[in-house]
């Protein structure tokens, strides 16, 4: 399991050197622009970082929301395009992942578009992840009553098994709290490749630092919860994805101690 971030806890977006404070072995960029590209893969060559993409990166111009299952047809098709160009920049990064938004999480939710879109933007995502080789992950979201729950999720990817999925806490947690993040685990299983670690609270939106036991208050996903996760589906990548706003210093107890949990299968896994 490789531990990093994702570069929402930059402040200078720009600033990549601000990442290595946290001495990440992967880190997630997103919605970087195309000529932002060449420095990313500099960056990670010269520091030994595996990067992984969050869609849409490279960020086209004129995309303002991500919409898989429009409805609205023009951005369906942006969102598909977008995904696309992700996938092929992670193939020439030799990226670990690539993560995608899936579905449309803005409302309205007409289900006649959900039935119009859905099946063939992840037979796409499908046949783009074999043709490059790529990971492709969706990320679950919270507000699309068509797909949001944990079930919800494990149906979609029974029917597209080269996809994977993102985990992410927060958003499973504002769904039906921890026993979501459990049921996801539960479900999903080792189709859960990479995991967006942060702390939440419903009454102070945001993404704040995740903190480790001991240090700080208790998280609103308990450390059980997430050591379950981690030991139930060993995913490849757990990656911190706080916003900087929160950002004071790199939280190494949290890092110490998400190593600490997966120890138990990094070690059978070296045997």
């Amino acid at each position: 399991m490789m531990l990093g971030v994702s570069t929402s806890v930059l402040v200078d977006k720009a600033n990549f050197d601000g990442l290595l404070e946290y001495g990440p072995q992967i880190v997630e960029f997103y919605t970087y622009p195309p000529a932002a590209i060449p420095v990313i893969s500099e960056f990670c060559a010269d520091n030994g970082i595996v990067p992984a993409l969050h869609t849409p990166t490279p960020h086209p111009t004129g995309i303002t929301r991500y919409c898989p299952t429009g409805p609205d047809p023009d951005e369906a098709e942006a969102a598909a395009v977008a995904m696309e160009a992700t996938v092929r920049c992670a193939a020439e990064l030799a990226a670990q992942h690539v993560v995608v938004h899936f579905p449309t999480p803005y409302p309205p939710h007409p289900a006649d578009a959900f039935d119009r879109f859905a099946g063939p933007f992840l037979d796409f995502a499908a046949v783009l992840a074999r043709e490059h080789g790529v990971t492709v992950l969706l990320e679950n979201l919270t507000p699309n009553t068509h797909c949001s729950s944990a079930e919800q999720y494990a149906k979609v990817l029974d029917g597209w098994p080269d996809l994977g999925l993102c985990l992410d806490v927060g958003h499973a947690f504002l769904r039906a709290g921890p026993d979501e993040v459990l049921a996801f685990a539960d479900l999903v299983g080792d189709r859960i490749k990479s995991v967006h670690l942060y702390d939440t609270d419903p009454d102070v939106p945001g993404h704040h630092p995740y903190p480790a036991p001991g240090h700080g208050r208790a998280p609103a996903v308990p450390h059980e919860v997430i050591a379950h996760v981690i030991r139930t589906c060993r995913p490849a990548a757990v990656v911190l994805e706080h916003e900087s706003s929160d950002r004071v210093a790199p939280d190494h107890a949290t890092l110490d101690w998400l190593r600490q949990v997966a120890a138990p299968h990094l070690e059978e896994n070296r045997r």
